[in-house]
């Protein structure tokens, strides 16, 4: 190791002249690299001891009794910097700007009515106080625990701070204390907002018949889009996407037609399909209220824009044959998204899925037994079998024979010793008593001839040869 004090000394005229301030240069055990340290003292003995200090603080910290000297650059900041660099991070992550406000504006809230000014202020304790005094919603508290804890987290990847003092907090329970979701729209609802619709009604029928989201439908061009192919699709790009993934989705019949007649005849690839188009929150309810839709919330739930994607996954559950088809189509990686959140469960033909169950009503058979079907459709099949039969030099061995009969396949067995009647085990019937077919596969009723690998395997092992074995034996049928 090495520590020591000094001052810096350079020539002028040809004379040596010492500085006044003292520096330290110091290497500690394991570093390859001498650091170069100002103290700002013109005393030596001030200077060393604040170098003394510097080893001490260094010896305590390599064992874990005081933090590393980032962390305790970074308590000295105020959070507000700390916090300001946090939110350059996420823009050049590539975040919205509504994200970016609600982020600020979360995060905000909680260091003024918290009071935390430094990481050292921030505790769970502190923020479970102030959750407790909350009137807010379930889930906008936990939008608030959220962001505070990525910040956190984010402080902890970087080194300010040595561990995240929000980590294990619990976020507060939704289920059953949520506002009421939104609802989808009934299909008349729809029919009467497309007639009102005017110019913009391709803008709601491919909201509705795609499911694509209010801010992905305003960026879309028409290079997105391939309408004079067998298949027709749109194409939504990564860049536009709010899970940052490209998918291609089919389109309907009827939105194909009305986007040829929205397209221009000198349309370029780069420009904007709803261009001049696209409604705003004001047009939008306007054109609900002139559809005589009411959108505010009746009991079951409001409606806005988002309600046309929750609209569509609902009227895709019916006729779906998979689950997942569903999920690709409304661009999910969670299955639970489509199933409980973007279903709406009230119009679903649940009343048609009751009326058809007929299991409780005397005298009407099962109508799901396939233990019982198949035995049926064994009995009720095949009428006839063929005679299979193995020679062994010149005599005949008879296998398991099946008698066709009227009654149906397999309604007797007749074997070489006897007969059998029909098992009401379905895998008693299966297969005949005997040798099974594997065995019957291994069975050779010719010698061995002499090139014969187990000859040659013989030879290798000095031992007599099969064949010469053969020889002196009467043939015989033999087993390998």
């Amino acid at each position: 190791m090495i520590a020591f004090v000094y001052l810096t000394k350079r020539r002028r005229n040809g004379k040596l002249i010492a500085g006044r301030m003292y520096r330290a240069r110091v290497r500690f055990p394991g570093e390859h690299k001498t650091r170069d340290i100002p103290l700002h003292v013109t005393e030596k003995r001030s200077a060393e001891q604040k170098l003394q200090k510097l080893l001490n603080d260094q010896s305590m910290s390599s064992v874990g009794l005081l933090p590393p000297q980032k962390v305790q650059e970074a308590a000295a900041k105020p959070l507000k910097i700390h916090f300001g660099f946090y939110l350059k991070e996420l823009a050049t992550d590539g975040c919205v700007r509504r994200y970016l406000q609600a982020v600020e504006n979360y995060i905000n809230t909680l260091l003024k009515e918290c009071r935390w000014e430094y990481f050292k202020d921030v505790s769970a304790e502190s923020f479970e106080l102030w959750r407790q005094q909350q009137k807010k919603a379930p889930k906008t508290l936990n939008e608030y625990l959220v962001s505070m804890r990525a910040f956190l987290k984010w402080a902890e990847r970087l080194g300010y701070i040595g561990h995240n003092a929000l980590a294990k907090v619990k976020t507060t329970r939704v289920r059953g204390r949520q506002k009421r979701a939104r609802r989808a729209y009934m299909p008349e609802e729809i029919q009467r907002l497309l007639s009102v619709a005017g110019p913009r009604q391709p803008v709601y029928l491919l909201a509705v018949l795609t499911g694509i989201r209010r801010g992905e439908i305003k960026k879309l061009r028409w290079a997105d889009f391939k309408l004079d192919v067998e298949h027709p699709i749109v194409t939504v790009p990564a860049a536009i996407s709010k899970n940052h993934y490209e998918d291609a989705l089919p389109l309907h019949i009827d939105l194909v037609t009305a986007l040829k007649h929205l397209k221009p005849a000198a349309s370029k690839p780069e420009q904007l399909v709803f261009k001049g188009l696209y409604p705003g929150y004001r047009r939008f309810y306007a054109d609900l209220k002139a559809a005589g839709i009411q959108w505010e919330d009746q009991g079951d739930g409001p409606l806005d824009f988002h309600s046309l994607r929750v609209t569509y996954c609902t009227q895709l559950a019916p006729g779906t044959p998979s689950e997942r088809v569903r999920m690709a189509l409304l661009r999910h990686r969670d299955p639970n998204q489509t199933a409980k959140i973007y279903t709406d469960a009230r119009m679903l033909p649940l009343k048609q899925a009751i009326e058809k169950l007929s299991f409780h009503r005397y005298g009407v058979p099962a109508n799901d037994d396939t233990q019982i079907d198949t035995q049926t459709l064994v009995k009720t099949g095949q009428k006839e079998s063929t005679c299979v039969t193995l020679e062994r030099q010149g005599e005949e061995v008879i296998t398991p024979v099946i008698t066709p009969l009227n009654k149906g396949l397999f309604e007797e067995n007749h074997y070489a010793v006897g007969k059998e009647k029909w098992s009401e085990r379905q895998d008693s019937n299966l297969r005949l008593r005997g040798p099974k077919p594997r065995a019957l596969a291994r069975l050779s009723y010719a010698p061995l001839p002499a090139n014969h690998p187990m000859n040659s395997r013989a030879r290798n092992h000095n031992l007599p040869s099969r064949a010469a074995e053969t020889a002196r034996r009467p043939a015989r049928s033999r087993l390998i």
